[in-house]
Formats: structure tokens, C-alpha cells, sequence
């Protein structure tokens, strides 16, 4: 995870904090053991998950640059990529 939040602060200048972090690795444990039983990704690796699915969805910010949208919508992309991760990225975090 430290990878994670040094390249997410690289590439998107995104300060991931303790919590986000947490939540993320939640999310990650959550989703090898679901996908062992129904093939939500094709992703098996954590290393792989961080980086094409994790940093992939950060990648939404570039687009909103310094204002984030106070709502988003992910609608029907699978296994909660990249709206889910996206909300990482938007401040306020609880």
C-alpha cells in the first residue's frame, strides 16, 4: 500500500491518508477472497489490483482537476471500478 500512495500522489496528486489506505486494503482483501467464488476481475494479483485497478480509477481525477464533483455515479462497470475507488479521491473524507 505504500506504493500505492506514493505513486497516486505522482501521477494524480492525491494524498492518500491512513484511513483511505485502510479502506483500500480492505477493499482489495475483499476482493480476492469474492473473486475465488465469482470472478468479479480477472485480476488475481494484489500488486496488479493496486496498480489496474486502484490507480486506474484515481485517474478520474485529472479530469475534475481541482474542484471534485460532489456526486458520482458509477453506473454497471463491475466490481466497483472505478466509481467506488474514485470516492477515495474526493474530499471531504469521513
Amino acid at each position: 500500500m505504500e506504493a500505492l500512495a506514493r505513486n497516486a500522489l505522482q501521477h494524480f496528486n492525491i494524498r492518500l491518508t491512513p484511513a483511505q489506505l485502510t479502506a483500500l486494503s480492505t477493499y482489495e482483501r475483499e476482493l480476492l477472497e469474492w473473486n475465488a467464488k465469482f470472478n468479479l476481475t480477472a485480476l488475481r494479483e494484489p500488486a496488479s489490483i493496486r496498480t489496474k485497478h486502484f490507480l486506474d480509477s484515481f485517474s478520474c481525477s485529472l479530469a475534475w482537476g481541482r474542484r471534485p464533483p460532489r456526486r458520482l455515479i458509477d453506473v454497471g462497470t463491475g466490481a466497483g471500478f472505478p466509481g467506488c475507488r474514485s470516492r477515495y479521491c474526493i474530499r471531504p473524507w469521513p
